[in-house]
């Protein structure tokens, strides 16, 4: 069964709030020094190998990689390990002698592992700080240094945020709201709701939703960007997306008793028609949306993970424009 909302009344009103997609992007500040510092100390090697080979990279390219030519994988599926914990990782392919094995994430390890020419095991363990991310492993060649690579663990940390905005004094909570990972073959995502208090208020006044996405093909950061939705439309549209993700496989969800899918249909339906009730309420008055993006309009969220804390900012409406916060990581 495939779902489909009714459309927004406007467009323009719905860009107008400046809210963005709910998602959350992983940017800059990489976690990838000791990766590449071994990858520079690999290259040293090989062209070492390659000089007492006479294949020298610059004049016999074609023919270096002809013989040592790029490791196949045929199957990798992503490991999940939590911060402080290990997780066994395991690929295949076609690995020749010497073929080197390096993780692309200074949070994760791998012990020394094992291999054969169609096999590669090892345990990875991420640090006990370790921030949501993946971590690709690299597959070289020897003297050649020809690579492949994939996704090969997720470490599915699911961080909370404390921040207080320097300009309001607005405490800022930001935690995520499912108790796992939703893993697809291209990434991972995890819902978050950020809550907006009032100094000394202890209800807020404003919750904001979105999610975070991340690619299995992405480079380990420790920078996010979060694109989140703000008041009830926002609330309304992450609790669909958690029903939704309740189906799942269809042909799985299908095979559930048909109490249990109608259960799943009935909830669907309720929150699609509030969701309808909600954009029609608040879309319907331009100058509604208007004033809302004016007098608050707090959507994308940055923030810079790091020893000393969290710093960041937020972009707000017109009369906030953006706030300076800092906190903690939980």
């Amino acid at each position: 069964m495939r779902l489909c909302l009714r459309p927004f009344v406007s467009a323009a009103i719905v860009a107008s709030l400046a809210v963005g997609s709910a998602t959350v992007l992983v940017r800059a500040a990489g976690l990838t020094a000791k990766f590449d510092a071994e990858v520079r100390r690999l290259r040293s090697e090989w062209r070492t190998e390659q000089e007492a080979a006479g294949l020298p990279e610059r004049t016999r390219r074609k023919e270096l990689y002809t013989q040592y030519s790029t490791p196949e994988i045929t199957l990798c599926k992503a490991a999940t390990v939590v911060p402080g914990a290990s997780t066994p990782v395991s690929i295949s392919g076609k690995f020749p002698a010497k073929t080197a094995f390096v993780m692309e994430n200074d949070q994760v390890t791998l012990d020394a592992g094992t291999s054969t020419t169609s096999t590669y095991r090892a345990v990875a363990t991420a640090a006990p700080d370790a921030v949501p991310s993946y971590g690709r492993l690299y597959v070289y060649a020897p003297v050649s240094g020809a690579y492949n690579r994939c996704g090969a663990v997720l470490v599915a940390a699911m961080p909370s945020f404390e921040l207080t905005a320097a300009k309001t004094g607005w405490i800022v909570k930001l935690a995520p709201t499912a108790k796992a990972y939703t893993i697809t073959s291209s990434g991972a995502s995890l819902p978050y709701r950020a809550d907006y208090f009032k100094p000394g208020e202890t209800t807020p006044f404003e919750s904001a939703s979105g999610e975070l996405s991340l690619s299995i093909n992405d480079t380990p950061r420790s920078n996010y960007t979060l694109s989140m939705t703000a008041g009830e439309i926002g609330m309304l549209m992450q609790e669909l997306q958690s029903v939704q993700q309740q189906m799942g496989d269809p042909m799985v969800f299908m095979k559930k008793p048909a109490r249990e899918q109608q259960a799943v249909y009935n909830r669907m339906n309720a929150i699609t028609d509030k969701l309808t009730k909600a954009q029609e309420k608040l879309y319907g008055d331009p100058t509604v949306a208007q004033k809302m993006q004016d007098d608050f309009g707090c959507g994308t969220i940055n923030l810079q993970l790091s020893d000393r804390g969290v710093t960041g900012s937020i972009n707000c409406g017109r009369t906030l424009g953006s706030l300076t916060v800092s906190g903690a990581r939980k």
